[in-house]
């Protein structure tokens, strides 16, 4: 089985328009996409802003006549710049292209699910990438897993300020660290944080009025 992509390429200004004229067309999903790699950060609430030019994506089934859709849009003046055809993958599982084991430091490995833990990992963190942000692939989480991994954390307490998937936090626990306050304010991150914990077994003497957090911005284990 395989897909039609069709893409076209617009300004901001006319983006709903052909986004309706996708899913008449018979689309089955709609993407907006920045062709100028010009990222926008931390809009305010309540915003939905876009890119001054935005390339807009319809994906459609291989029984389509994406000939004719594609005609039909060029027909009413739109820029079609690509049309693909992508072969059925497990898309769930793409990441695993990019998301492998990583070492950080002598002892530290985080280790994604699907793979078996290095003979060479004394510790192994489980992980596997999520809505959270998080994962060891970010050069600042990166440092500071390497500075974790230096130290000694028997008898410490761990505060994991800004915990997002809670990489931080774990790893000094699974390192030696007596205990952990993990903290944010995405409740995703409130979630992300506590699937990992229990992933890695750090959550097996929980204080049971800290196991759905009092405060939904924080959350401790032992």
């Amino acid at each position: 089985m395989y897909w039609h992509k069709v893409t076209i390429s617009a300004a901001e200004s006319a983006v709903d328009q052909i986004e309706e004229h996708l899913w008449e067309s018979g689309a089955l999903s709609v993407t907006l996409t920045d062709p100028l790699d010009a990222p926008i950060y931390e809009p305010g609430p309540g915003e939905t802003p876009l890119w001054a030019a935005v390339d807009i994506c319809g994906l459609y089934e291989q029984d389509q006549d994406i000939t004719a859709i594609v005609a039909g849009f060029e027909a009413e003046g739109l820029n079609v710049s690509q049309v693909e055809t992508m072969a059925e993958r497990v898309w769930e599982r793409e990441w695993l292209t990019q998301f492998e084991p990583m070492p950080f430091g002598p002892r530290l490995w985080i280790v994604p699910t699907e793979y078996e833990v290095p003979s060479s990992a004394e510790v192994a963190l489980r992980l596997d990438p999520g809505l959270a942000f998080g994962t060891g692939t970010h050069a600042t989480t990166a440092l500071i897993l390497e500075w974790l991994d230096r130290q000694t954390w028997q008898q410490q307490s761990v505060l994991d300020y800004g915990a997002g998937s809670g990489v931080l936090g774990i790893a000094a626990v699974l390192l030696g660290a007596d205990s952990c306050r993990a903290v944010d304010t995405d409740p995703q991150a409130i979630t992300a944080t506590l699937e990992n914990a229990a992933l890695n077994k750090v959550m097996s003497t929980l204080s049971p009025r800290c196991r759905k957090p009092l405060n939904p911005r924080s959350m401790t284990w032992f």
